[in-house]
């Protein structure tokens, strides 16, 4: 796809969790497009979280795309 996540950052507020990513992408590459692979990786990276740890329920997990 073209795409690189050069900066993530994720912290909690008020008991929810807020990330912001500074991404590199191919001028083809769509807004939609970065925010559904930002959200694959999240998701597998919670999976493997929860199956070392047993930390995460990913069937509890809201993503909200905003840009701006």
């Amino acid at each position: 796809m073209g795409l690189s996540i050069l900066k993530g950052v994720m912290e909690t507020r008020n008991d929810k969790i807020w990330a912001r990513f500074a991404v590199e992408a191919n001028r083809d590459v769509t807004r939609v497009e970065i925010f559904m692979s930002i959200v694959h990786r999240l998701e597998q990276t919670m999976k493997v979280s929860a199956s070392s740890a047993n930390v995460f329920d990913t069937n509890n997990v809201t993503v909200k795309q905003t840009f701006h």
